[in-house]
Formats: C-alpha cells, sequence, structure tokens
C-alpha cells in the first residue's frame, strides 16, 4: 500500500543522502514516487536514471512488473510524462511502443515509433522497431523496408536479419 512506498521513498533519501549519485537508489526513489501517484515527480527522478545508466533499458520499462496493480492508464501516463521530459530518448519510445502493443494499441505504437525515427532517420535500433511494430500489424512490406534499412545501417545486427528473412 501507500506506506510501503513511502517507508521505501524515505529509504532512498537515506541513502542518496550518503551518495547522491547512487543509481540503484534513484531508481527506487523514482519508482516509489511514481506508485504513489506522483507522476511528474517520478518522470524527473526516472529520466535523471536513465541518462545515468545510457546502455540500460529505459526505468519506465520496470513499471508493469513491479507496478501491477497499477492501472494502465496510470503506467501510460507515467510513460509519457517521461516521453515530455525526454523526447529525443529512444529507449524509451520502444519500451513505451511495446507497452502499448502488448495493451492492444498498436496504431499508437506505430506513432511514437514513427516520431522516433523522424528525430533518429539513421537509427537502426529505430529502424528495427519500427519494422517489428509493422509486422505485428501485417504490414509485411513496410516492414521488410525497415529491417532492410535496419541491416543497412548496422550490418551485424542478427535480430535485423532474422525478422528480416521471416
Amino acid at each position: 500500500g501507500t506506506a510501503q512506498w513511502e517507508q521505501s521513498e524515505a529509504a532512498c533519501g537515506r541513502m542518496l543522502a550518503k551518495d547522491s549519485i547512487d543509481v540503484e537508489a534513484l531508481l527506487l526513489l523514482g519508482l516509489s514516487v511514481a506508485a504513489r501517484g506522483q507522476t511528474q515527480r517520478a518522470a524527473a527522478i526516472l529520466d535523471r536514471v536513465a541518462r545515468e545508466r545510457p546502455n540500460d533499458s529505459h526505468p519506465c520499462g520496470d513499471l508493469p512488473a513491479l507496478l501491477p496493480r497499477f492501472s494502465r492508464a496510470q503506467i501510460a501516463a507515467q510513460y509519457r510524462a517521461c516521453l515530455t521530459l525526454a523526447p529525443e530518448d529512444l529507449r524509451l519510445r520502444q519500451a513505451f511502443a511495446g507497452f502499448l502493443q502488448q495493451d492492444g494499441n498498436p496504431e499508437a505504437a506505430l506513432a511514437l515509433l514513427r516520431e522516433g525515427l523522424v528525430l533518429h532517420p539513421r537509427s537502426a535500433p529505430a529502424q528495427h522497431a519500427m519494422g517489428l511494430a509493422l509486422a505485428e500489424l501485417d504490414r509485411n512490406a513496410e516492414a521488410i523496408w525497415h529491417f532492410r534499412q535496419a541491416t543497412a545501417l548496422d550490418p551485424g545486427q542478427a535480430p535485423s536479419w532474422a525478422n528480416l528473412g521471416l
């Protein structure tokens, strides 16, 4: 319940008082704040975690598993708040698109990925994600085009080649 998340937030505060860049404490703090419904405050913290860990997946990707009692609308609202702070973050866009696809909203996922491609047209992961989203919708000719873009931009990525083959 709320008391548990308040205790978690207090414990994170104590850890961060000793080490202000304890990324794990920041992550737990961000998730605790999100769990209490403080979407904007959580977005700022989760955005900081994402910037501290540029090679990891975006921390919003942890929300559905860690907050199973959250409504899908609450999780989507947290994603949107984070996206407002970091519209250029492809990891965030891809995590949010995956969430939307699982939630039965593939067109919204496609729109998010399309915006990401406008920002990063030479990103092999962005091209690959777009291909996957299109393939989910049985738009195979378009999916193939994006998988070809992904393999041209980064020939060493086996998943793009595998999906192109499929």
